[in-house]
C-alpha cells in the first residue's frame, strides 16, 4: 500500500496514512510482542504491512486498508504459493497466527456501513479501526471484530530472529545513509542560499 494515500475528513485533523497507522499499531503491541516488523515478508508468505511476534511465539499479521478498492484487491493475491486468502482460510501454518484487517474509522462511518464491513470480512479475519484523537495529533485503535486463532503454530525463533536481524541491519543502515545525504544537501542549500544573498547585499550596496 502507499504512504500517499491517505484518508482525513477535515483540514486540521492527522491525516490517517499507512506509516502512521503502523506506529499505532507499534505503540499498542509492543509491551506483549517479542518483535514489530512494518513491512516485512516472513519465510513462505506475503508482505505484512505490520508483522509481529507475540511473546509467546505465535506470528500476528496486520493489513491495513485505506480504501474500499484496496481492500478489495486484497482477495486477489496470488502468487506461486497460490491463494493468500485461500491459506488464511486454511489456517496455514506458515501464515499469522492471527489476521487482522486496519481500517480508518472514516472509511466505515456511515449508515449500514458497519455492517457491511462485518459480513465484507472473511470470518478468519479480525477488524480493527483507527481515528485521530486530541485535536488530530495522535491515532487511537479499537477492535470491532476479535481475530480467531487460525492455527496453533509458533514461530522458529532459530530461523526467523537472524533473517529479522539481518532485515533490520540493512533498514538501518540505508535510513542513516539517507539522513546523512538529506542532511548534506541541506547544508549546500544553506550554503548557495548565504552566496547568493551575500551576492546580493554587495550589489545593493554598490
Amino acid at each position: 500500500m502507499d504512504d500517499e494515500e491517505s484518508v482525513t475528513d477535515q483540514p486540521h485533523m492527522l491525516t490517517v496514512t499507512e506509516a502512521r497507522v503502523q506506529r499505532a499499531l507499534w505503540y499498542k503491541l509492543r509491551s506483549a510482542s517479542r518483535i514489530v516488523m512494518p513491512n516485512y515478508t516472513p519465510m513462505h508468505w506475503w508482505e505484512c504491512d505490520l508483522w509481529s511476534v507475540t511473546r509467546a511465539g505465535y506470528m500476528v499479521e496486520h493489513e491495513i486498508k485505506l480504501s474500499f478498492s484496496d481492500f478489495r484487491a486484497d482477495a486477489r493475491k496470488t502468487n506461486h504459493r497460490g491463494s493468500k486468502h485461500a491459506r488464511l482460510a486454511l489456517g496455514d501454518i506458515h501464515g499469522p497466527t492471527r489476521f487482522w484487517f486496519v481500517f480508518p474509522a472514516q472509511l466505515i462511518e456511515g449508515p449500514h456501513l458497519d455492517e457491511w464491513l462485518l459480513s465484507a470480512v472473511p470470518a478468519w479475519a479480525g477488524i480493527k479501526v483507527v481515528w485521530p484523537v486530541h485535536d488530530g495529533c495522535y491515532l487511537r485503535l479499537k477492535v470491532v471484530r476479535p481475530a480467531p486463532r487460525l492455527h496453533a503454530e509458533k514461530v522458529d525463533h532459530t530461523r526467523i530472529l537472524p533473517r529479522v536481524h539481518e532485515t533490520c541491519y540493512y533498514r538501518y543502515w540505508t535510513a542513516i545513509v539517507a539522513f546523512a545525504e538529506q542532511t548534506d544537501r541541506a547544508a549546500r542549500d544553506r550554503q548557495s542560499f548565504d552566496r547568493q544573498l551575500a551576492e546580493a547585499q554587495r550589489r545593493r550596496d554598490d
